[in-house]
């Protein structure tokens, strides 16, 4: 009787400090994400206010957009860039910048385009990603919306080791 209560009070420790353990790993990888979250956002905002993608987008200069994208992307180790003209036509991508006047049918960019900021993790072409994508407002006339840009990263083997980083815990992406 006395083994088990032993072997009682054992398992119960056992299942108590990997119960804890789970929801230590899941409360740290939901702040990774968060934060990763973050990042897209903060990305996408400060290119939405950038005078330069205002006006590139305004105009429709892909030129201009991408010597604005293309060093943001590789200084911000992010892996996605892209800027959508008003009629949801790509103007410039960073991480494919031989691509652009491509329609895009997307709910996201169509929310965007009515004023709305948001993140959404999505399928395409063989890879899941989150970005996050925001209005871009006319430099002037603040009410209007010339186009979007949205941030976002590949969730493959890189995204799960930084989020191992920064969660702290093992973290494996499947399809």
């Amino acid at each position: 009787l006395l083994i088990i209560g032993g072997l009682s009070l054992l398992g119960f420790d056992l299942y108590r400090g990997l119960s804890e353990r789970t929801e230590t790993a899941q409360l740290n990888l939901e702040q990774a994400l968060q934060k990763t979250q973050r990042q897209t956002y903060v990305y996408a905002s400060m290119l939405a206010k950038n005078p330069i993608i205002q006006r590139g987008s305004h105009f429709r200069t892909t030129g201009s957009l991408l010597q604005q994208i293309v060093p943001t992307l590789k200084q911000s180790k992010v892996h996605r860039i892209t800027i959508h003209d008003r009629q949801g036509i790509v103007l410039a991508q960073a991480h494919d910048p031989d691509k652009f006047n491509i329609q895009s049918t997307a709910s996201e960019i169509q929310k965007s385009l009515e004023g709305i900021t948001l993140t959404t993790v999505y399928y395409e072409k063989d890879v899941w990603l989150l970005k996050t994508i925001t209005p871009i407002f006319h430099q002037v006339e603040e009410n209007i919306v010339v186009g979007t840009v949205s941030v976002g990263y590949i969730l493959g083997d890189d995204f799960a080791a930084k989020l191992s980083s920064d969660s702290n815990h093992p973290v494996l992406l499947t399809d």
